[in-house]
């Protein structure tokens, strides 16, 4: 029972992470965008 609930655990905390890691690049993406597009345009 033990090891079911910890294994449901840690997929949980797996999907977590990832799906903030995700978040956090688009976020990086957004926010590097513009610099980039400055550089490219001079």
């Amino acid at each position: 029972m033990m090891s079911l609930v910890r294994r449901q655990l840690d997929r949980f905390r797996s999907y977590v992470t990832r799906y903030r890691r995700q978040q956090r690049d688009e976020l990086q993406f957004c926010m590097d965008r513009p610099i980039y597009g400055n550089l490219v345009a001079r």
